[in-house]
């Protein structure tokens, strides 16, 4: 009943070749994306995780398996044996986990970028990335309401599969976002479903050819459509800046302009002018 040399000598092939066949793999997929230390550590983490790991716990259940048989088979003290083996068991498998526990973080800082971290403020008003010479961007966006999700959906998927198709990105909403009143902030469209965005990019003449197209697109799905969200907004004259909110939150806007903004200092965004608050301005 006891484990020949030759089974140790198998049992601890086996654990290498499954090793060596991640490695490969690993090495594989990181060809050209990865440098030498992070293809260590993730070959390194795949042995920890997936082999050695696991390895240890199946070895501790043949080994606990194989002694109680042995011991019965023998007519030797059971209880006893099996005490004894909890005992080793139980350091064997607390010293894994304890190794694992402490390399894994180390070998992953190798892997992931970590973008989670309490920032200053200040340090979130990066400027975005800007164009290389003679590239220029047009974006678009729109919210979707629950009742237009299905034909809005369908209109995008049609276009998506055409040849001339924009960049397409439809986010999904709702949670805690529409579980504050549409009234408590200038972002209104709490009851939207989806908010999405069209984009089409490339030298000036690309992105003229492609306009009547576009246009068309949005014809289609203006039924379907309220509202936009700014900051998925290439341009917008003052007519589409008020567009893009309710009427009454937009009004609130203007308000807060004439009496925080009144010389519209602030106006290098997508501008709220100061001015009459009745609606005169807004689009009918």
């Amino acid at each position: 009943m006891r484990t020949g040399r030759g089974d140790v000598i198998l049992m601890l092939a086996g654990t290498v070749l499954i090793w060596l066949s991640g490695y490969l793999f690993l090495a594989l997929i990181g060809h050209g994306r990865f440098d030498a230390a992070t293809t260590a550590a993730l070959s390194a983490t795949y042995l920890l995780g997936n082999v050695l790991g696991p390895g240890v716990f199946v070895a501790v259940e043949q080994e606990t398996s194989r002694a109680i048989s042995d011991a019965i088979t023998r007519r030797l003290a059971v209880r006893r044996r099996a005490h004894r083996l909890a005992l080793v068991d139980t350091g064997l498998t607390v010293a894994t986990l304890l190794v694992l526990a402490a390399l894994t973080p180390l070998l992953l800082s190798r892997v992931l970028d970590d973008q989670v971290a309490l920032t200053p403020y200040a340090d979130t008003l990066v400027d975005g990335v800007t164009p290389p010479p003679g590239i220029r961007f047009v974006t678009r966006s729109a919210f979707v309401d629950r009742g237009s999700v299905t034909e809005t959906l369908r209109i995008l998927a049609d276009v998506a599969t055409s040849e001339s198709s924009p960049v397409i990105g439809v986010r999904s909403l709702g949670g805690a976002v529409a579980r504050v009143p549409d009234d408590a902030t200038a972002y209104a469209h709490r009851r939207a479903e989806l908010v999405f965005l069209t984009m089409v990019a490339g030298p000036d003449p690309v992105v003229d050819a492609a306009g009547p197209g576009l246009h068309a697109i949005w014809e289609r799905l203006a039924p379907h459509l309220s509202g936009a969200y700014a900051n998925f907004l290439t341009s917008a004259t003052e007519e589409e800046v008020a567009a893009i909110y309710p009427r009454e939150t937009y009004q609130r806007l203007v308000a807060v302009k004439d009496r925080y903004d009144p010389g519209n200092l602030f106006a290098g965004n997508h501008n709220v002018v100061p001015g009459p608050t009745d609606g005169t301005r807004l689009t009918a």
